[in-house]
């Protein structure tokens, strides 16, 4: 592009189609352009990564003959003109002659339509009973004096009309529009960017889901070593020191390490003279055990197949 221009575009709209033109004004301004497009050479320049800024009047204009020098220095700032087409548009004569000063300004070849409401070309049908949604000043050229000439010019437009091309289809259409590439090009890599977007938020979930996971078993072991604290404590206040051992001992296996756990395992092992009786009679140490109905004995086996009976001398 030979010319420097402060906006990509100039959304001329009726001011009764406010709310589209907003949503339009915020998808064009937050589209990030695939990162394989950036910075090619293309006749607007390097491709940018954002097309910001976007022009939009909001305010309703005067009752006056003229545009006003604010919008016509926008228009001359800005490198296309996109008209959102409805019936609306096509009475407003604001619109009208944003397109006419546009044109007149060189831009005759700038200009894109998005077509929201009405029928495009209606008024050549005048039995149809359709509205027209194209401005006369987007359907015909302008002269050496910058008035509507008798030519008649087929506007470049995306449709978002029900039943016509969706949303997301006619919005890339103004885009490539405006950076210059082909359509068909930036619908693939749009594509390609979207795919990659999802492998990245389904990693992103399965990592989480593997952090909540791993909370999920913290939590559990840290439940089950307090119960196990909890039931070494009745089994001691039950004077059944043998199932207390036992309970106590694997809350301490799990990393329970508060003192009084310690002061009562000790107690408990004492009780039932297990330090010395397991680490003396069996050098492999015992691997299973089982308590009585009463929970007064503890039967336990050992690697090498020697069977203990606690308290020693139990039948």
């Amino acid at each position: 592009m030979s010319e420097e221009k402060k906006y990509w575009a100039f959304l001329s709209y009726s001011h009764q189609d406010t709310r589209v033109c907003e949503r339009v004004h915020r998808e064009l301004e937050t589209y990030q352009v695939p990162k394989r497009l950036v910075g090619r050479d293309t006749r607007e320049g390097k491709t940018p990564s954002r097309l910001f800024p976007v022009f939009r009047d909001r305010d309703e204009l005067p009752g006056s003959s003229e545009l006003g020098q604010n919008l016509a220095q926008a228009l001359a700032q800005s490198r296309y003109l996109i008209v959102i087409c409805s019936p609306a548009a096509a009475r407003s004569r604001w619109v009208n002659e944003e397109i006419r000063q546009f044109k007149a300004m060189g831009g005759e070849n700038r200009v894109l339509a998005l077509i929201i409401d009405g029928e495009p070309n209606a008024d050549d049908k005048p039995d149809s009973g359709l509205l027209e949604c194209f401005p006369q000043a987007l359907k015909y050229r302008v002269d050496a004096n910058g008035q509507l000439s008798a030519e008649r010019v087929e506007p470049i437009a995306a449709d978002i009309r029900k039943g016509r091309e969706s949303r997301s289809i006619a919005m890339l259409r103004l885009i490539a529009g405006l950076l210059a590439v082909p359509f068909d090009e930036l619908r693939q890599r749009d594509r390609e960017r979207q795919r990659r977007s999802m492998v990245m938020r389904a990693t992103g979930g399965l990592v989480l889901a593997s952090i909540l996971i791993g909370l999920t078993v913290w939590k559990y072991q840290d439940t089950r070593m307090e119960r196990l604290e909890e039931l070494g404590r009745e089994a001691m206040l039950q004077s059944q020191p043998t199932r207390a051992a036992v309970y106590l001992a694997e809350a301490y296996k799990m990393g329970s390490d508060k003192r009084p756990v310690r002061i009562m395992l000790e107690q408990a092992m004492r009780s039932v003279d297990m330090l010395s009786t397991v680490h003396t009679d069996d050098a492999d140490g015992y691997t299973a055990a089982v308590f009585s109905d009463d929970g007064t004995r503890l039967l336990a086996s050992s690697k090498s197949g020697a069977i203990a009976v606690w308290p020693e001398g139990a039948s």
